[in-house]
């Protein structure tokens, strides 16, 4: 029998891997089909990405070129070997946005470049989704509420799975499809979800080990308590309200809203003391007078240094509170005295402690007021909201005359960062992890560099984080994984806990833990889940399979080479990270962190759907309308995630932000844009979508420049033979001074992406890659190529290295550039290779090309060329000003004599660019030293000082006369319409037509000006004749 099932499994496993294989060899046939197909139709006239994007993204899925090759991966690749990395999970509760588009596109970067580095077939990074616990729990609360009219903790367990697996299903295909949209190189057949089966397997054993280790422990203690989720949170989920004048909060769960800002004073009378003898104190938050017990007062404040020792009444429940000295009370906030109340704030439990008082809480889990020694007459008060009771009781003070008023204060409330809730503190019995037995370690180790943090300046948070608190780790919601712990009960008394994988382990591990017999043993698994960031904590190694450390993945990849996120989640989830990984792995997760900053809207604000400011990258690079766009967002308000005012605001910010919806931008586009922002230096990085737009310009550029090079293959000559590497073109041709500038600025070029990869600072990239394709290329060397291709007198060599150089840049530049830039480099890359009979793998991915290495091309840099080039660029970029001055026509440039004076050794250089100076200023220009300078250029031409060089420049004097005759005729148009709009009755529209007209009149009166002086300079006649 059990011959049979091994020889049964034996021929699965074999029909299953001819199975891949078939399927394998059906996807590469098919990509060379579809490849050929692709790749023969015209090269479009302008580019068009909504055609090539998907069809390159689904070449490299079939190609699994973002797979690992399982034949290349060995437990004995070291950590240079390999490069792994995860995507930062993306919740489940919506789609991306911007700010997850930058993460993707910085990441897959990484990705591209490292894979093309030295490592090809040994990089992964893997992709998954979170579960995220509180977050989506309340999507799904908002969902079940517009679809069901209930709350999600009033449906059974049975209807809320279902709803939140359709809700995770639909969220996840939506994001799988803009992380492709991006051009993601994640291998999706690594892909998780953090409740899936083998991730929970993960997050149990690792609460075990960590449990029996002593490292996790359950105890009652202060913990950050929101009402509305009936959950704790952790100290890194709430956000500061700073309240600078008083203001109303909206607080979820209330139907009111409610004021903040204000400190309350009311007094405690004095307990057998004179009549009127009392002490008044003050509070932000009155509605917790009724868990005081006690009053403290500073041991030196004379004021109440005779009542020390006495004690006050409670007007409310009737209990003696005692006036105790303690130096933390701060005698000149408020009266000087201060209310304690122990149950809702840590430093007044620490001074209970000390003073040997204990308090009980006067609110129930949910908020309202369960307090069991209130006096009869007040009983009502039991079971109110309490922020309905803080009114209450406010009333009821000043009906006892003990209300004293309320005054202005500044302060700060803190609120859920998930739900809006205001937080409140309460003592309860809670799961906690040790933090600090390894936090000093994590700072050490990052204070020595052995985990380098870029940018540097971040290191600091990792310092003041924690002040060595215990992590609470438990979470009182239903979507989450549920915490594998039982509460081991014998005679009905609770007498510890053990953790284990089920109910058999547990009640083997108490027997043995508690010496006691199966049936003297009852068990009870604890209800609550797990905060979300344990087991993201957790991720660097559970998706490469751990606790099977004997796995390829894990033995291949772990630890991570690096860790790329947003600086908004260094201490949610870098330092936690860390921690577990130390924990359970013995080694750090990785040793290197890149954070970048989130991104904003043009105005600096955050993104949400309650702004109506969030962008999606989809609709950013398909484009999208405005209907389409308000139609999102009537979408959220269906779903419950906007309410009524929240759906007005929204509309209206996305009115005024996308008035005529987004255009379609590309993918790499998008990508550029985000790359532009200081992404390496600053935390709040402000976008907007005309920037986007303006990046798509660089994509039109390289197309341009591409099209320019099919129009020249018309001229190439028959005996044209293609030199496809960098090598050979110096031993095939006498390179020109132009060709060998533009072979050193592609040096620089690749020299400036790797040293910036490095270091994260991808907006120079984006300039460097600006600058090389756009001002380099298109705007020097493809122009000085046009004196070759058209020449009089043909010279076919000439026409041949033309293309050979050019060929080569394009090349390089592409290989270079495609891993910020992926699609747009792969579409060109190929038309390349087919249009220059490249010899390689014809259906070979630009991905798999080699990246440049500066040991090739630093031989190629040439400093001199550059340097005179920027003089040369410089002296063009002024001609081109002053003649910009004239607005001359091309025939009138014609007449302008240009002499470019300087000393001989720059003379000498500037003559070797002579050739290309008729193309770019279309004037007569002569290079020469200052001996040789006209006798008459001091009153008779217009002198300009550029980089040691002087500018001699000399137009007719019938040209200048004619470009201030221009600029007055226009000036007096542009005075006419202004009286005209000056006679009509005031509205906006004309106020902003005016101000853009005065603007207009300004700069032609600035313009005047200029040409005035220049006429001056020439003759001084001309200014009397005109």
């Amino acid at each position: 029998m059990m011959h049979f099932k091994r020889v049964a499994k034996y021929r699965f496993k074999t029909i299953l891997c001819n199975a891949c294989f078939r399927r394998h060899f059906a996807d590469q046939r098919l990509n060379e089909e579809l490849f050929k197909k692709h790749i023969g139709s015209p090269l479009s006239r302008h580019p068009q990405p909504s055609i090539y994007e998907p069809f390159w993204y689904s070449f490299w899925e079939r190609s699994e070129l973002f797979k690992p090759q399982t034949d290349k991966l060995s437990s004995e690749l070291g950590i240079k070997d390999r490069f792994s990395m995860i995507l930062p999970p993306p919740n489940i509760t919506g789609d991306l946005h911007l700010g997850h588009a930058l993460t993707v596109c910085i990441q897959d970067s990484i990705f591209r470049y490292k894979k093309m580095m030295d490592h090809s077939q040994k990089c992964i990074w893997i992709p998954g989704f979170d579960h995220a616990g509180i977050a989506t729990q309340l999507i799904l609360d908002k969902l079940c509420f517009a679809s069901k009219g209930k709350r999600s903790n009033e449906l059974s367990k049975e209807e809320f799975i279902s709803t939140a697996n359709e809700w995770k299903n639909n969220r996840m295909n939506s994001i799988r499809e803009q992380l492709k949209m991006l051009g993601a190189s994640l291998d999706f057949s690594r892909e998780y979800f953090t409740l899936n089966s083998n991730l929970s397997e993960s997050v149990t054993e690792a609460f075990i080990r960590l449990f029996d280790k002593g490292l996790i422990y359950r105890a009652e203690m202060m913990v950050n308590w929101s009402f509305y989720l009936n959950s704790t949170i952790s100290d890194i989920e709430i956000v500061w309200e700073h309240i600078h004048k008083p203001k109303f909060l909206k607080v979820p769960g209330f139907n009111e809203n409610v004021e903040f800002g204000f400190l309350h004073k009311f007094a405690y009378p004095v307990v057998d003391g004179k009549d009127g003898e009392e002490i008044v104190v003050a509070t932000t938050r009155i509605e917790s007078m009724l868990s005081d017990v006690a009053v403290a007062i500073h041991p030196q404040d004379e004021r109440y240094s005779s009542l020390i020792g006495r004690h006050l009444l409670h007007p409310l429940t009737g209990q003696k509170l005692k006036v105790i000295a303690d130096e933390r009370s701060d005698p000149n906030f408020g009266t000087g005295a201060v209310k304690i109340t122990p149950t809702e704030s840590e430093i007044d439990l620490e001074v209970a402690n000390e003073h040997n008082l204990t308090g009980e809480s006067s609110l129930d889990e949910y908020g309202f007021v369960k307090c069991p020694n209130i006096k009869d007459e007040y009983s009502f008060l039991n079971g109110t909201h309490r922020y309905s009771a803080k009114i209450k009781i406010i009333d009821l003070l000043n009906k006892l005359g003990l209300y004293r008023g309320k005054v202005e204060h500044q302060t700060k409330v803190p609120l859920c960062s998930r739900s809006g809730d205001v937080i409140e503190k309460r003592i309860l019995p809670q799961w906690f992890l040790k933090s600090e037995p390894v936090l000093s370690e994590i700072q050490k180790v990052i204070e020595n560099n052995e985990i380098e943090i870029i940018p540097k300046r971040q290191k600091n948070k990792v310092f003041d984080w924690g002040n060595g608190k215990d992590w609470c780790i438990s979470r009182q919601i239903m979507w989450g994984h549920r915490i594998p712990a039982y509460n081991v009960f014998t005679n009905g008394k609770n007498i510890g806990f053990v953790a284990a994988k089920n109910e058999k382990e547990a009640m083997e591990k108490a027997e043995r833990s508690f010496k006691l017999s199966h049936s003297e043993i009852k068990l009870i698994q604890d209800k609550d889940v797990l905060d979300t960031w344990f087991s993201s904590a957790l991720l660097p190694f559970s998706v490469l399979g751990w606790p099977n450390e004997s796995s390829l993945d894990y033995k291949s990849f772990y630890p991570l080479n690096l860790m790329e996120t947003g600086v908004d989640i260094l201490t949610f989830w870098v330092i936690r990270m860390l921690m577990l990984g130390k924990y359970l792995t013995g080694e750090w997760p990785f040793k290197k962190v890149i954070l970048h900053g989130m991104v904003r809207d043009a105005d600096g604000r955050k993104m949400t759907k309650s702004l109506g400011n969030v962008i999606d990258p989809k609709d950013v690079i398909q484009g999208i309308t405005p209907d389409q766009l308000k139609a999102k967002t009537l979408e959220y308000k269906a779903k419950g995630i906007l309410d009524e005012s929240m759906l007005k605001a929204a509309l209206k910010n996305q009115e005024k932000l996308f008035p005529e919806g987004i255009v379609p931008c590309s993918s790499d586009s998008l990508r550029m844009s985000l790359f532009e922002m200081k992404t390496a230096t600053h935390e709040a990085l402000k976008l907007s979508v005309n920037k986007i737009i303006a990046n798509r310009n660089c994509v039109n550029k390289m197309w341009q420049t591409f099209n320019f090079f099919n129009l020249m293959l018309e001229k190439k000559p028959h005996s044209h033979k293609w030199v496809n590497e960098v090598s050979s073109l110096e031993i095939a041709y006498q390179l020109s001074n132009m060709d060998k500038w533009i072979l050193s600025r592609l040096a620089t070029f690749v020299e400036t992406c790797h040293e910036s990869i490095q270091t994260a600072d991808f907006a120079n990239i984006h300039s460097a890659i600006n600058t090389f394709w756009v001002e380099n290329m298109c705007d020097f060397y493809l122009e000085s190529l046009k004196l070759t291709f058209y020449a009089q007198n043909r010279d076919d060599e000439a026409i041949s290295q033309c293309l050979n150089v050019l060929a080569v840049c394009l090349k390089n530049a592409l290989i270079t550039i495609h891993p910020f830039m992926p699609f747009v480099t792969e579409e060109l890359f190929q038309r390349l290779k087919d249009l220059t009979n490249d010899s390689s793998d014809q259906t070979k991915s630009i991905l798999l090309e080699e990246y440049p290495k500066n040991e090739l091309w630093s031989k190629f840099k040439n400093s001199d060329h550059e340097n005179t080039m920027n003089v040369v660029h410089n002296i063009i970029r002024k001609i081109r000003d002053v003649k910009n001055k004239l607005n001359s026509t091309a025939d009138e440039e014609k007449e302008v004599v240009i002499h470019v004076i300087a000393e001989p050794s720059l003379v000498q250089k500037i003559t070797l660019f002579a050739d290309i100076f008729p193309k770019f200023t279309r004037s007569q220009l002569f290079i020469i030293t200052s001996e040789q300078s006209p006798q008459d250029s001091s009153s008779q031409w217009l002198n300009i000082k550029v980089e040691g060089v002087t500018l001699a420049v000399k137009p007719s004097v019938i040209l200048v006369s004619k470009r201030l005759e221009s600029i007055l005729h226009k000036q007096n148009k542009l005075k006419d319409k202004l009286q005209i709009l000056e006679n009509k009755p005031k509205s906006q529209r004309g106020e902003i037509k005016k101000a853009e007209m005065l603007d207009e009149l300004k700069q032609l009166q600035t313009d005047e000006t200029e040409i005035r002086t220049l006429m001056n300079v020439l003759d001084k006649k001309l200014q009397n004749k005109i």
